[in-house]
């Protein structure tokens, strides 16, 4: 158009620049963290992915910060010695090795240019993909590889920046196809969203945003079942991660690299400049420990019971309800609860005001319908048996929404000014015999859920948002 304005360039990235970028970064993947969590389905369905990568960025984050040479080459050196060293889990020890390249591309530089940035893509890449003892596709590696081939550099660095979000995008929705667990869950890499993540941070940064609101930025899944987890599905029980130094041999990443594969699987090692980060699954943590100490001393270590970690999950068949993260607490005690933004339209799935027509879910109008219709729900039932019967309870329900308005009450088109009358108007429209639940604003005050509740003879379930301020719902 003739009018609109031009957006500034970004030419050059020197170490304050950077210092900016991620700042930017560990917010839009900290905003990110619960559904990062959700669709934590590989290599183990432990539910911690958002906590590890937001972790391993924050304990990047405070190393950067330390007082220290404000180059580019140092700033992006403390960086990826905080990442390595605050490394949690599988994904957080890649993401090290991810930032660990960035690092090894910045030497000899006082500035990144676009072609210097997507060296650097590339440079991660590899390095990432070198430190995992057995790579596999449709993971953050492919991401990575991904988004080193897409980012442009024929322009200036948001140009670069944006090419990489977009290929990185494109292909986390191809990492169900390629992943058995990601089709059967019907969920993209959770590690992989991460990255891309961080990386819109970067650019939000660059532009001079903050960061994207979710819905905006995360892909959907387009089909899905249950992802069950049980002992089987876990080979090796202890997820453990250690920091080794004083090595005590020349080649201590070689010799772990042949050692770790014989007791557990997802192995990444992790060389930083004078220490090494292990990420292993085994059953054999004696074991491990006696080849860590064959290698150097141990500086930190941690075990972890990934069974109690799946437990705790309550990763199992049954309902699934997709709502707003505020809804969350009201159906997470009996239900799996996702947000729209990872929610698939699948069997056993029931979802608050959803975005378009279902094929297999059950749409429902409001909380309150959910409500009252998810304690229709039998596990033991097959999804016809279960929809039919909550269908059944959706049409033998009436419910009535109030909004505030100033002082009043909104209801049916009509305000009234107090709630003894709206309490009379809404009385009149009630069936006898039936049973009455009111879903009350948590910012109404006690006086006031205790009027509704007497007024209607009713349950009383108070939920975390404003509008509407109430909703009462009456069932035959």
């Amino acid at each position: 158009m003739a009018n609109e304005v031009a957006q500034p360039g970004l030419w050059r990235m020197v170490g304050a620049t950077l210092m900016t970028w991620m700042e930017g970064g560990l917010a839009e993947l900290a905003r990110h963290e619960q559904q990062l969590n959700q669709l934590n389905v590989f290599p183990v369905p432990d539910g911690d992915t958002g906590h590890n990568m937001v972790g391993t960025v924050e304990s990047a984050v405070r190393a950067m910060r330390s007082n220290g040479d404000s180059t580019l080459a140092a700033v992006w050196q403390r960086i990826a010695d905080g990442a390595l060293m605050g490394a949690r889990g599988n994904s957080g020890v890649i993401l090290s090795q991810i930032l660990m390249g960035f690092s090894e591309s910045s030497e000899a530089l006082s500035f990144f240019e676009a072609r210097d940035l997507k060296r650097a893509f590339r440079r991660a890449a590899e390095r990432a993909r070198q430190q995992v003892a057995h790579p596999v596709e449709g993971t953050i590696l492919t991401v990575a590889d991904a988004m080193a081939e897409g980012c442009r550099d024929d322009g200036d660095l948001i140009g670069c920046l944006s090419s990489a979000v977009d290929a990185g995008e494109e292909a986390l929705l191809h990492t169900q196809e390629q992943l058995p667990a990601l089709a059967h869950a019907g969920m993209v890499d959770a590690g992989a969203l991460g990255y891309v993540s961080l990386v819109r941070g970067w650019l939000l940064a660059a532009r001079g945003e903050g960061p994207a609101p979710v819905a905006e930025s995360l892909p959907k899944a387009t089909h899905s079942h249950h992802a069950v987890a049980d002992d089987a599905e876990i080979p090796y029980f202890y997820d453990v991660e250690a920091l080794v130094y004083r090595f005590r041999m020349e080649d201590p990443a070689e010799f772990l690299s042949e050692q770790l594969p014989r007791i557990g699987d997802s192995v990444v090692i992790a060389p930083g400049r004078d220490q090494l980060k292990i990420h292993v699954h085994t059953d054999q943590p004696v074991r491990l420990m006696e080849l860590l100490t064959r290698v150097g001393d141990i500086r930190q270590m941690e075990c972890l019971d990934m069974r109690q970690q799946v437990a705790e999950r309550h990763i199992a068949p049954g309902l699934t309800v997709v709502a707003p993260v505020p809804l969350h607490p009201l159906f997470r005690d009996a239900h799996r609860v996702l947000t729209p933004e990872v929610g698939v339209d699948a069997p056993h799935t029931l979802w608050i005001n959803p975005p378009q027509a279902l094929e297999q879910g059950l749409a429902v109008p409001s909380v309150g319908a959910a409500g009252q219709v998810t304690m229709e729900y039998d596990p033991g039932e097959s999804w016809s048996v279960n929809r039919e019967r909550m269908e059944a309870c959706l049409r033998a329900m009436r419910w009535w929404i109030v909004n505030r308005v100033g002082t009043g009450y909104q209801w049916a088109g009509t305000v009234y000014e107090s709630r003894q009358a709206l309490g009379a108007a809404v009385q009149r429209e009630i069936p006898h015999l039936g049973v009455i639940t009111v879903y009350l604003s948590q910012n109404a005050r006690r006086e006031e859920a205790a009027f509704w509740q007497d007024a209607f003879n009713a349950e009383l379930v108070q939920v975390p948002h404003q509008s509407p301020w109430m909703e009462i719902v009456w069932q035959a």
